[in-house]
């Protein structure tokens, strides 16, 4: 990441300084492969991730060899680069293969130097580059195809300079050096002003595509097919045109020979192109059928129409089998033709007979290479008469039907070409982005002194003036070589000190130079062209200078060029201005390195946002939880990449921190669970505005389960304080409710006995007693109902005094007598009879379902008893009307050997967020109707007893399901 501080430069020492000293300070958090060696290879300390890499623990490796750690060796690797950055006391940055784990490492050494010079020690990184470099691989694959694509292209900057050009559109212009082109303008290969429309076009809509005239080197002209493509910066500005030539002079000079011939012919490309050619073609020949097909590449036999013409109308394409027709012997050949008899010839071409053919003539369509691509043909209903008339004039509309699919294929092909490079370019944009300013305008100053250099010397040498700095006049023939201006104190040496000839002068050239030199010398002399180089040139006091030297041919004998002039420009200055920038890079780029690998070596998740909330960088931290790499991550919207969803967060914390130029923090819960705490720090210019939000997210549902399971154990203290008091509480009502209950039962069994000694005296008297009315209800009734009554005041009171037993159960924790073998049909009729009045009262849909084979269980039959009888009540109440169903079933699992019974209701349901609660004592959603919560809480004590458990599910608003699952008999 790019950094700077209160606008100073990166190159400043006190600021790297700062920068050195933080990254010592982070040392261990760096996600690299670290450690600092000794001069004889010993680890001095390591990080981390180092220590993992090799599976050992950072104590055990201090002390022992570099290479027997990483390699298992007792001495060096041969590919190691250790010895060669002690002995040059240099830093080395390069690429490793290791064949034993099969990757590629980047290995970066950096000398420690003492305050004398000499070595300390090496910091020793590495890092796993086999993805990127599988990566990298691929990209100069594409660079070398769009290298060596034999489409035209260029990019030029923002004011049509150029900045690049491919062999073929060099090679299209006529020129044989990139430098004779590259920082020209665009316009200066163009013969007309149609460039200017172009450049607005492009610049209007985003692209351009037409045709013009072309300028060549040689200044001859020649006809050009362009598409142009404006490519924009992050803020929208104009900052590159691509551009692609197709050189269409061949194909001018057919079209026009076809347009000549035929005026009807449409101007029209494509598919649009083709259905013009053909009706233009039928028109022309009065031919009945005309049709031009592409030949498939999977099969020559077969070809897809590209027009097909019929009576002067046009029809749907097709695939055509061409074997045993007539279109079969075209392919291979130039013209054949069949001017009378076509279906005698080939009777097995049922497509012939079908037309009604008496004529055919086609051509072959051919490649520049000879390849056969498609063909062309011509059907009559009549014998052919001129037969050659009709031949040349298909070998013609064949020509420019060839030469329109060929272009077709070029733009196919050029389009994918365009796709990459565009890809290529784009990714190479957003590297320029992060690249500091101060830099870019370092590099752009020099680029235009060096442009402006160029010109100025061009001008020089077109106009013969004086302007360098050294003229030179020198003859082949005498080995002569004068100066103009002091060249003696220019590089040191008393006057004529200098040598004055050309041999002379070639030993002052330094001798890494001299042979390149010679080279263009040699060739100038054999050619007479012009020549150019850059050399260092030797000063008397042993050091070297550069210079950027031209000459030109003046004089020539029998054709060879003999007497030469030129000058010499001293661009020393030039090359260490140039050296700086090139080692401030270099430096930058490594501190850049360092902090990246610091920040990915946070595991804290780290993103860098704009305004807009997209993300412009991300550390390996948040890359690995959005499961993307940084660069995919680029452009996308933070709350869509993390959280999943469409819109920001609500009280976002980064929106905030845009907002109060503060730090601003917040929670959120992503969509796997996940509690995360973010921070939003904000980026500030100079000005103090806010420019771009540092986001840092953090995972704590570590810590949030954690202080969610203190309160859940604080919870129970209470829920279990809670349930001692119950205990006591339920003692004293069931010993309150417990004596009128007794009295109630005595009397209830009294007045039974009272009841059936008055009707033994009343039914004597029925004749009397049948219109009497005893309580309002007739007596002939009474005899029936006044049983029943009593039975039901004595099993009322029965059911309580079990109620008043459960409680004090609950309250003793007593488990009761458990002796009985309940069979839980049974005790399912049992509760239904008890239930059903209230049942007729509550719905039209009571279902009850039991499996003869249920084995009976162990236990209390009144409480199992109790358990149905109150979860058939809460179904029943959760009925919203009569409509709605009940089902009570009973089965046994053979498998886990439970016997279970099901009460399921389509009634309200109960919300998920509550049906762990509802067996807790008091719980109630109830409380407005009288609910106490005690019913499903003393149920699932009675199951839990009998060794059993109470189970529930639901679906909110549509239906509730309990289970009663009690262990069966063996």
């Amino acid at each position: 990441m790019d950094r700077t501080v209160n606008g100073k430069k990166k190159e400043n020492p006190e600021f790297l300084e700062s920068i050195i000293n933080e990254w010592r300070t982070v040392f261990d958090s760096i996600s690299d492969m670290v450690s600092v060696l000794d001069r004889d290879n010993r680890i001095i300390r390591v990080n981390r991730p180092f220590a993992q890499f090799v599976g050992a623990e950072i104590e055990d490796i201090i002390g022992r060899k570099c290479h027997e750690v990483l390699h298992g060796t007792d001495k060096p690797v041969s590919y190691c680069p250790i010895a060669e950055s002690i002995s040059d006391k240099r830093h080395i940055k390069r690429e490793i293969y290791d064949p034993n784990l099969k990757k590629y490492f980047m290995i970066s050494l950096s000398p420690i130097l003492s305050n004398n010079g000499s070595i300390k020690g090496i910091v020793h990184v590495m890092r796993d580059i086999t993805e990127s470099k599988h990566a990298e691989e691929d990209v100069i694959v594409k660079n070398r195809a769009i290298e060596s694509s034999l489409s035209a292209m260029g990019i030029t900057d923002a004011e049509g300079k150029l900045m690049y050009v491919n062999e073929s559109l060099l090679r299209m212009w006529g020129y044989k050096h990139r430098d004779e082109v590259l920082g020209r303008n665009l316009t200066e290969f163009w013969e007309g002003d149609r460039v200017y429309k172009t450049i607005e076009n492009t610049l209007k809509k985003g692209g351009d595509i037409g045709e013009d005239r072309g300028k060549r080197k040689d200044g001859s002209v020649f006809d050009v097919q362009f598409s142009s493509t404006l490519i924009k910066d992050k803020d929208g500005q104009p900052q590159y045109f691509f551009a692609s030539f197709i050189d269409i002079t061949e194909r001018k000079k057919g079209e026009d020979a076809v347009f000549n011939l035929a005026k009807g012919i449409s101007s029209a490309i494509g598919d649009s192109f083709f259905v013009s050619l053909s009706e233009s073609l039928a028109k022309l020949l009065e031919a009945d059928y005309v049709y031009i097909a592409e030949i498939l590449d999977e099969n020559p036999c077969r070809a897809k129409t590209l027009a097909l013409i019929a009576d002067g109308q046009r029809i749907d394409n097709i695939e055509v089998d061409l074997a045993g027709t007539p279109c079969e012997t075209v392919i291979g050949h130039r013209t054949c033709s069949y001017p009378s008899e076509v279906q005698k010839l080939f009777p097995d071409a049922v497509v012939m007979a079908k037309l009604g053919a008496e004529g055919y003539v086609g051509t072959s369509l051919i490649d520049d290479v000879g390849n056969h691509i498609g063909l062309m043909s011509v059907i009559f209903r009549r014998k052919i008469g001129n037969v050659k008339f009709v031949e040349s004039t298909l070998q013609i509309f064949a020509d420019r039907a060839t030469a329109e699919i060929l272009r077709k294929r070029s733009d196919d092909k050029l389009m994918i070409y365009h796709d990459a490079l565009e890809y290529l370019i784009q990714e190479r944009t957003r590297e320029l982005e992060m690249a500091n300013k101060e830099l870019v305008k370092e590099i752009q100053d020099r680029v235009e002194a060096e442009e402006a250099l160029r010109k100025s010397e061009e001008r020089f040498r077109a106009a013969a003036t004086s302007t360098l700095d050294l003229l030179w006049e020198g003859d082949v023939r005498d080995n002569s070589l004068n100066w103009y201006g002091d060249i003696d104190r220019f590089l040191g040496h008393e006057e004529g000190g200098f040598p004055r000839t050309i041999s002379g002068h070639m030993e002052h050239i330094h001798p890494d130079d001299r042979d390149l030199f010679l080279e263009k010398v040699d060739t100038a002399l054999k050619t007479g062209a012009d020549f150019r180089a850059n050399y260092r040139i030797k000063c008397l006091d042993g050091s070297y200078r550069y210079w950027d030297e031209t000459g030109k041919a003046v004089e020539y004998d029998n054709g060879k060029p003999v007497r030469w002039v030129g000058s010499v420009t001293d661009i020393t200055n030039r090359k260490e201005i140039e050296n700086q920038i090139i080692k401030s890079e270099e430096q930058f780029k490594r501190i850049s390195r360092e902090f990246n690998a610091l920040l990915d070596g946070i595991p804290d998740n780290i993103i860098l946002l704009e305004r807009e909330l997209r993300i412009l960088w991300a550390n390996r931290a948040a890359t690995k939880k959005a499961h993307s790499e940084s660069e995919a991550m680029k452009g996308k919207y933070c709350y869509s990449l993390c959280f999943n969803i469409s819109a920001p967060c609500e009280n976002c914390p980064v929106e905030k921190s845009f907002v109060s130029g503060k730090e601003e923090s917040a929670r959120r819960i992503g969509p796997t669970g996940k509690v995360w705490d973010l921070r939003a720090f904000p980026i500030k210019d100079d000005n103090g505005n806010i420019e771009r939000v540092i986001e840092v997210a953090r995972d704590v549902s570590a810590r949030v389960k954690l202080e969610q399971e203190a309160a859940d154990i604080q919870a129970k203290l209470i829920h279990t304080n809670k349930m001692t008091s119950l205990g006591t509480l339920l003692s004293g009502v069931a010993h309150e409710i417990n004596n009128p209950n007794s009295f109630i039962m005595t009397n209830a069994d009294l007045f039974k006995d009272i009841w059936s000694d008055t009707y033994n005296l009343l039914k004597d008297h029925d004749g009397k007693m049948k219109d009497t009315y005893l309580g309002g209800i007739k007596f002939t009734e009474l005899q029936r109902l006044a049983p029943e009554l009593l039975n039901g005041i004595y099993e009322g009171s029965g059911r309580i005094k079990n109620i008043i037993e459960n409680l004090r159960s609950f309250a003793r924790s007593d488990s009761g007598d458990m002796d009985d073998k309940v069979n839980l049909n049974d005790a399912v009729k049992t509760a239904t009879t008890i239930l059903n009045a209230q049942i007729k009262k509550c719905t039209d849909n009571f279902h009850v379902l039991c499996e003869d084979s249920v084995p009976p269980v162990m236990g209390n039959s009144q409480q199992i008893e109790q358990v149905i009888i109150n979860l058939i009540l809460n179904a029943l109440q959760a009925l919203p009307d009569k409509s709605g169903s009940v089902r009570v079933s009973t089965r046994y699992d053979a498998e886990s050997g439970l016997a279970i019974v099901k009460i399921e209701d389509t009634g309200t349901g109960i919300p998920q967020s509550i049906i762990d609660r509802i067996t807790e004592p008091f719980f109630t959603t109830k409380m407005d109707s009288g609910g106490t919560g005690l019913g499903l809480s003393i149920s699932y004590a009675i199951v839990r007893d009998h060794n059993g458990s109470l189970e529930f599910s639901s679906v909110c608003n549509e239906k509730t399901a309990a289970y009663i699952k009690l262990p069966a008999c063996s």
